[in-house]
């Protein structure tokens, strides 16, 4: 199912998919570089916590919450690491080049303000930590399949160097909310192109086209 295929078939209120002005995802260019005070993720993601994994097939995308305690702070607020997902080929785009897949960490605060952090995948090398994940995909859909004997922390699959892009933009499905935090990591992790291929037979293309990007700025974080 693709993601307009998706929007059909949900109820909410589909107002700012259509009419908002800063959506996600966007093709990245043209950025500016600059210093952003505050969000440093090189020590930030060393303190994400370990979790049971907690899987479901949504038909839409693979989805794994993670247990309450791994938290990032930003612009004097708390922002909870709830959930982390997948799309095929990736939502946001360099220079409008794709890469093959895209992880979103989905960080809320209690007020209900997001903040996502995009990793990008590309084709190479063997993974063995996102195989923990594909070899618990569940077949049946929108039941959360519990391992609570097996542990995984997310900070074992973001790359060694967290540089990023921050912009300002929504969630990249209904109902789109705005004024999300966006931190798009410069490099890229590796999976190969059997765990692609895997993936894909679940889910076939689930990414938003990238959007407009109008009066917003691109900051490139190093």
């Amino acid at each position: 199912m693709d993601w307009v295929e998706l929007a059909d078939f949900l109820t909410l209120d589909l107002y700012l998919c259509r009419e908002g002005a800063h959506q996600s995802p966007i093709d990245i260019k043209n950025v500016q570089d600059r210093n952003i005070p505050g969000l440093k993720l090189e020590g930030i993601v060393s303190d994400y916590s370990a979790t049971p994994i907690r899987i479901i097939n949504n038909g839409h995308t693979i989805h794994l919450n993670y247990n309450s305690g791994s938290k990032i702070n930003w612009k004097n607020k708390t922002f909870e690491l709830i959930q982390f997902h997948f799309h095929s080929p990736s939502e946001h785009t360099i220079n409008k080049k794709h890469y093959d897949m895209e992880m979103h960490l989905v960080h809320k605060t209690q007020d209900h303000q997001f903040l996502v952090i995009g990793v990008l995948i590309k084709k190479g090398k063997y993974n063995s930590h996102i195989q923990k994940f594909w070899d618990r995909i569940p077949n049946m859909k929108n039941k959360e399949v519990s391992y609570q004997d097996d542990r995984f922390n997310i900070k074992n699959l973001l790359p060694t160097v967290k540089e990023y892009f921050y912009y300002s933009g929504s969630l990249t499905t209904p109902p789109c909310l705005e004024n999300v935090s966006w931190f798009i990591l410069k490099t890229p992790i590796e999976i190969s192109s059997d765990q692609i291929n895997y993936f894909q037979n679940f889910i076939d293309h689930n990414a938003r086209p990238t959007q407009k990007l109008n009066d917003r700025v691109v900051t490139n974080v190093k």
